[in-house]
């Protein structure tokens, strides 16, 4: 099996930073554990996040930042340009619980076409709180740590999401095209398996009760110990 591993960048170079830091820690589980080879996919719109991704031996894929929708989209087709099995999807600002790296290989290997998580933390721009949300809909995942089986999106005529001019939303309208009734999520209530690190321009629509961190949240997101 080969995995591709694909992200699109956006702002916030610092907390990006993080996120490939995450990246090793992804390719070293599925090299090590799995002697699963992988490549990284950058999908940029700014000089100093393409001068980072091309040092870290990614390969870049530059188009503009706006509108957004067409930005995943154009990143998408570029990637069907190269060779994998399995699209490991990621945003820019995100960590992964290894448990769920574990699953996210297992679930793979089991041929699933479309799967991914239902749970993520937040945490919050002051760095001392988080917030805990749960996805209650069967066919909804996040987008981030999302599998998508290459013959799966071979069979997608046309664009990947629905509205190429959305600055949002990117998540529900590419579920809608791969398919919500293939969507098969991976991880909801019984551990932790996503991290967003949020920024003032980044905390719209969550209404979910403050939490203070814990060092058990550094010890599932090792990467979080730079920035906390």
């Amino acid at each position: 099996m080969k995995v591709l591993i694909f992200t699109t960048v956006w702002k916030r170079p610092e907390v990006t930073e993080l996120t490939y830091m995450g990246f090793d820690r992804i390719q070293s589980i599925l090299k090590d554990s799995y002697d699963i080879d992988s490549e990284v996919l950058i999908v940029s719109s700014e000089p100093d996040h393409t001068a980072r991704a091309i040092v870290r031996g990614y390969h870049v894929f530059e188009t503009d930042n706006f509108p957004v929708a067409t930005k995943y989209n154009n990143g998408l087709k570029e990637a069907m340009r190269y060779e994998w099995d399995y699209l490991f999807e990621m945003n820019s600002n995100n960590l992964l619980s290894n448990l769920y790296i574990h699953m996210w290989v297992a679930a793979a290997k089991a041929g699933l076409k479309v799967f991914g998580s239902r749970n993520f933390y937040a945490i919050m721009e002051n760095k001392k709180d988080y917030k805990e949300f749960l996805t209650g809909a069967m066919t909804k995942i996040s987008s981030v740590g999302r599998g998508m089986q290459r013959e799966l999106m071979e069979s997608i005529e046309g664009d990947f999401v629905t509205d190429l001019e959305r600055n949002s939303n990117l998540d529900g309208m590419s579920n809608d095209v791969f398919g919500r009734e293939k969507i098969q999520p991976i991880a909801y209530k019984c551990f932790p398996a996503v991290l967003d690190i949020k920024t003032g321009e980044d905390l719209h629509h969550h209404s979910a009760g403050l939490k203070p961190v814990k060092k058990s949240l550094i010890r599932t997101f090792p990467e979080l110990k730079h920035w906390m």
